[in-house]
């Protein structure tokens, strides 16, 4: 379809960045592995690779969206911006294959950050202390202790509105990029009216998300019950406010092109 094919070319577009923040995380991960299998737990390699993981891994997904967004905002104010308007794809559908790919990198990046985790987590288990009998009762306890209600509530509702927070927040960049590259490009003035436009639909958002109507202590009954309504009411809005924020942003491309 016209949307994959689109998504596949800003996929594209973007794909050296991706490899590079790739190669930097695994970079670390090697420099890890060889500190675990040498059991040099103390070294600066290994604080190192530690470092490098950690911002890697949360990073790259925040790196990926503002990368998106500078390509954007150089494909509308560059010489070469005629060519956007001229496209047979009208922009509901370019905006939109630029707004699946950061959900979809932010999927992808945030299975690596879990994967990379409980991996190394068991490596260092079993280089430490081996898979004895009495360490994988300790595991069991700990693993039991990991997965109650409480601590997967939490989990999950930091990851779902973290998620959800950088889509609304790459959203309302999206509107400020487009009205600054369209209707006000070259006026004087036009960044800080964008400022203030963002920062205005910021306070906005946060306000809604702040003031929703769902109890914090009832939980919805899905996923074992491990999601406060509240929470989920909050990734859904976002995500709502998102796709309306893309929406607007694709209507007023589009009224620039048709002008």
């Amino acid at each position: 379809s016209t949307m994959m094919h689109l998504i596949k070319y800003e996929w594209k577009k973007t794909l050296f960045l991706k490899l590079f923040l790739l190669a930097v995380v695994l970079i670390g991960e090697a420099i890890f592995l060889y500190c675990a299998f040498t059991r040099d737990f103390d070294s600066l390699a290994m604080n190192v690779s530690i470092l490098i993981l950690s911002l890697g891994l949360m990073l790259s997904p925040i790196i990926s969206i503002l990368q998106n967004l500078s390509l954007l905002q150089r494909e509308l104010n560059c010489k070469e911006a005629y060519m956007l308007y001229l496209t047979p794809h009208n922009s509901f559908t370019i905006l939109g294959a630029k707004w699946i790919l950061s959900l979809m990198e932010t999927v992808i990046w945030t299975a690596l950050a879990v994967a990379f985790a409980t991996i190394d987590t068991l490596l260092l288990i079993h280089v430490t202390f081996g898979f004895t009998p009495d360490v994988m009762s300790r595991l069991n306890e700990l693993v039991q202790v990991a997965l109650t209600p409480k601590t997967l509530q939490i989990v999950l509702q930091l990851c779902f509105l973290f998620f959800a927070g950088l889509l609304q927040f790459e959203s309302i960049a999206v509107i400020a990029i487009v009205l600054q590259a369209t209707f006000l490009h070259w006026k004087r003035g036009s960044g800080f009216v964008i400022l203030v436009l963002y920062l205005l639909l910021m306070y906005l958002s946060t306000t809604i998300l702040m003031h929703l109507p769902f109890s914090s202590y009832m939980l919805f009954p899905f996923a074992g019950s491990y999601i406060s309504m509240r929470a989920l009411g909050q990734v859904l809005v976002s995500l709502l406010l998102s796709a309306a924020y893309i929406v607007i942003s694709s209507l007023l491309l589009e009224k620039k092109r048709n002008i």
